[in-house]
């Protein structure tokens, strides 16, 4: 099972131009701590993906991304320190 912050940032960089091997990195990642939402963009250990980067995968590419539960993935993004 990958989380939407997986599925989510494999996108960016997909579109970004990594390949295969890596993404499959990222969609395998178990640790919260590797995924960092900065100033400048996401980060995933150290590769990183610009704002710009992100607004356009979310606009061409990874427009949704659908679940059965709700309160899971906020939960998720209150663990990760990404809303309060």
């Amino acid at each position: 099972m990958h989380g939407f912050v997986n599925v989510f940032s494999a996108a960016a960089f997909a579109r970004e131009g990594m390949k295969g091997a890596e993404i499959e990195e990222v969609l395998r990642e178990t640790d919260p701590a590797a995924f960092r939402l900065e100033d400048e963009g996401l980060a995933w250990r150290d590769r990183r993906v610009a704002t710009e980067g992100i607004v356009r995968t979310r606009r061409e590419l990874a427009t949704s991304f659908g679940s059965c539960s709700f309160a899971e993935p906020v939960a998720d993004l209150r663990s990760l320190g990404v809303i309060p």
